[in-house]
C-alpha cells in the first residue's frame, strides 16, 4: 500500500502542477511523508531536468536538418535533384522537431537566460547589466537573426519572460520537515550513544 502510494505521489509530482501538500491530501498522507520520498528520488531536480530534455533532443535535430540541408545544396549537387530518401528523411526530422517543440530552441535560451539573470539580480545587478549585451549577442549569432525577430509574446527586450513566484509556504514547510528529519536523526544517534554506555 504505501509503495503504491509513492508510485501516485510521484505520478502526481511529475504530471501536475500539484504541490506536495496539495498531493499529501489527495492520497491521504502526511506531507512530511511526501517531502521525504521527494528527498529520496530526487524528484526536484529530475522535474527540472525533464523539462529542458526536449528542447536539448530538438537542438540535435536542428542541426541534423542543417547537416542534411548544407549537403543537398552543396557545390558537387548542382543539377542533382533531390531524392525522395533525402526528402523524407528531412521531413521526418522537422516532424519530430515539431513534435518535441511549441516554440524555437533560440526562445528556450532566451528563457533559461531570463531564469539566469532573475537569481543574479538579487546578487550582483550591475552584473547582470553587463551581462545583457553579451546574451543578446550570443542569441543572435546562434540564429543569425535578430532577437526582435523571434521575441515571444510577453518576452520584453530585456529578454525576460513573467515567471511563477515559487510559493514560500512550500519551501518553508520543506525547509521544517528537513529540520525535524535533522532532529530526530540526531537524537536516534545520541540514544544508540547513550544505550551503547549502559
Amino acid at each position: 500500500m504505501k509503495n503504491e502510494k509513492r508510485a501516485q505521489a510521484q505520478r502526481l509530482f511529475f504530471q501536475t502542477n500539484l504541490s506536495k501538500s496539495e498531493i499529501a491530501a489527495m492520497l491521504d498522507v502526511s506531507r512530511r511523508t511526501v517531502h521525504v520520498w521527494s528527498r529520496e528520488g530526487d524528484w526536484e531536480r529530475l522535474r527540472l531536468s525533464a523539462r529542458h530534455l526536449p528542447s536539448l533532443i530538438a537542438e540535435q535535430c536542428y542541426y541534423v536538418l542543417a547537416h542534411l540541408t548544407r549537403r543537398i545544396l552543396s557545390e558537387g549537387r548542382e543539377g542533382i535533384p533531390v531524392t525522395l530518401h533525402e526528402a523524407e528523411a528531412m521531413h521526418k526530422v522537422a516532424l519530430t522537431i515539431k513534435k518535441l517543440k511549441n516554440r524555437n530552441t533560440v526562445n528556450e535560451s532566451m528563457e533559461m537566460f531570463t531564469f539566469f539573470l532573475d537569481g543574479l539580480e538579487k546578487e550582483d545587478p550591475d552584473l547582470v547589466d553587463k551581462l545583457k549585451p553579451h546574451i543578446d549577442r550570443h542569441i543572435t549569432h546562434r540564429r543569425d537573426t535578430y532577437i526582435s525577430d523571434f521575441l515571444l509574446d510577453g518576452f520584453n527586450e530585456q529578454l525576460y519572460l513573467p515567471i511563477q513566484a515559487k510559493d514560500i509556504t512550500e519551501q518553508k514547510l520543506d525547509e521544517q520537515a528537513d529540520e525535524e528529519l535533522v532532529q530526530e536523526c540526531e537524537k536516534r544517534n545520541e540514544n544508540n550513544a547513550n544505550g551503547n554506555k549502559l
